[in-house]
C-alpha cells in the first residue's frame, strides 16, 4: 500500500462503515466528514500501536478489492485489518486469505491473533467458521485466536 492508494482505502472504509453509521440520519456530507475523521484516527491509532505492520492491497482478478493490514512476530501472526468493499464480498476473497495465514501459521508453529467488532456478526461468524475461539473481549471487541 502506497500514498497513491489514500483514495482507494478511503472507498473501502466508507463501504465498510456507512452502513454502520447510516442510521444516525446524518446527510450524506456529515457521514462523510465523519468517516473520514474516524479513518484518518484509525490509522494514527494502528501506525502507533503496530508500527512494524505490513499494509497491502487485496486484488482479486486484476481488480483492487480491498486492504489488509498484518503484524508478524517470531510467536504471532496479527490481522489487524482486513476489509473487503461491499460489492466485492461473498466471492471468498476473505476466506482465501484467512485459510493462507491458518496454512502459514501452522507451518511456522505461531499463532494468529485478531479483534473483530462485536456487531460485525459476519466477520465474527466466519472466523468461527475457521477455527477462531475466542479469547478475550470488552465493550467493542472480541479478541480471537487460532
Amino acid at each position: 500500500m502506497t500514498d497513491a492508494d489514500a483514495e482507494f482505502i478511503e472507498q473501502v472504509y466508507f463501504g465498510t462503515r456507512r452502513e454502520e453509521f447510516a442510521a444516525l440520519g446524518w446527510a450524506p456530507e456529515q457521514l462523510e466528514m465523519f468517516l473520514r475523521m474516524q479513518l484518518n484516527f484509525q490509522q494514527q491509532s494502528f501506525r502507533m500501536q503496530f508500527p512494524e505492520a505490513d499494509s497491502s492491497i487485496i486484488v482479486f482478478e486484476n481488480e483492487r478489492v480491498g486492504r489488509l493490514i498484518v503484524e508478524r512476530t517470531a510467536k504471532e501472526t496479527r490481522i489487524i485489518d482486513i476489509a473487503v468493499l461491499p460489492e466485492c464480498r461473498s466471492r471468498g476473497i476473505g476466506t482465501e486469505i484467512l485459510r493462507k495465514f491458518i496454512e502459514d501459521a501452522k507451518n511456522e508453529d505461531k499463532k494468529i491473533a485478531l479483534n473483530v467488532l462485536k456487531t460485525n456478526v459476519r466477520a465474527f461468524n466466519l472466523y468461527q467458521k475457521l477455527g477462531f475461539v475466542v479469547t478475550g473481549d470488552d465493550e467493542m471487541y472480541y479478541s480471537m485466536e487460532q
